[in-house]
């Protein structure tokens, strides 16, 4: 039995009957695809490993409790209310590629003894934009990134702690030609 296969027939063998089949192949097929890319509260860091570079993930709202890391240049985008939540000693979100373009996310990071920042970028011409986020450590470190793009971002510390303890919201090292909006 084949399974994942779709057999339909059209009676009368015109042209009409060839679009149409056509036409509902492209649609199967545009359907499959975009449900392997459309993350629905399951792991972020198994549809990124998933995807070719080039690729979109668009990530629906809800609580992700995980760190992730892109290796790949892809776009990670997030539906209103997309939320990574993680606590450990690595960063949340790891970016050790190019061209990445991260958009659109709550990120809530506790640093758990170390000096890793809750985003950590390694790369190159990547963007960052429209993220809020709330932690106890660093917020964004760009360490030997260049020529990154960030704009709308909002980092918040923790009230509690005196502001001469708090951690730089963004910190660069060795790191050129950013714009930071």
């Amino acid at each position: 039995m084949n399974q994942g296969l779709v057999k339909f027939s059209v009676k009368g063998g015109d042209w009409l009957g060839s679009y149409f089949k056509i036409i509902i192949m492209t649609i199967v097929f545009l359907l499959i695809s975009l449900s392997n890319a459309y993350a629905d509260n399951g792991s972020l860091q198994e549809l990124i490993d998933a995807a070719e570079p080039g690729d979109t993930i668009l990530v629906k709202q809800g609580e992700y409790h995980e760190a992730i890391v892109i290796d790949k240049s892809i776009q990670l985008i997030g539906e209103e209310g997309a939320t990574l939540i993680y606590q450990g000693e690595e960063p949340a979100i790891l970016i050790r590629a190019d061209h990445v373009n991260l958009e659109n996310f709550k990120v809530y990071y506790q640093n758990v003894e170390s000096l890793a920042p809750a985003i950590l970028v390694h790369g190159n011409h990547n963007r960052l934009q429209h993220l809020d986020i709330e932690t106890n450590s660093f917020g964004i470190r760009l360490d030997e990134a260049n020529e990154n793009t960030l704009s709308h971002i909002t980092i918040q510390g923790q009230e509690e702690t005196p502001i001469n303890q708090r951690r730089a919201g963004i910190d660069l090292w060795i790191s050129h030609e950013n714009e930071i909006f």
